[in-house]
């Protein structure tokens, strides 16, 4: 369930990205509809706020033009069934924490030190493989 729930993220999260860099709009709102699906956008500036709705899903969020990249920041929800599955606060694009439904808050610092550990067990399989 878990490994199922992260690829629908990494879907979502590939699919807001292709989105977001398909074009410049400035002070106008784009909305696309197709097969049940809402994606709707709005650039004032330099900030800009992201909306992408579809049968089970809502995903919403604000975000920063920095050149001619769009930058995450603030707080993205993702709702599922009228839900809220995930918080995740950013910060000009780098993850500060995720809060999942059942409470748990998971910190940056949380996530390098899992990344960490995955990295040491594989480094200590591959001298004991050698």
């Amino acid at each position: 369930m878990f490994n199922m729930l992260m690829k629908k993220r990494l879907f979502y999260l590939v699919f807001i990205v292709v989105i977001l860099f398909m074009g410049n709009v400035n002070g106008q709102t784009v909305q696309q509809v197709e097969n049940q699906k809402k994606i709707e956008w709005i650039r004032l500036n330099k900030v800009g706020y992201f909306t992408f709705v579809d049968k089970h899903t809502l995903q919403r969020g604000k975000f920063y033009v920095k050149g001619r990249k769009y930058v995450r920041d603030g707080e993205w929800e993702l709702h599922v069934n009228d839900q809220l599955r995930t918080v995740v606060k950013y910060d000009m694009g780098s993850v500060v924490w995720v809060k999942h439904p059942n409470g748990k808050t998971i910190t940056q610092q949380m996530m390098e030190i899992h990344r960490l550990k995955q990295r040491i067990a594989f480094l200590e399989k591959e001298i004991k493989n050698s």
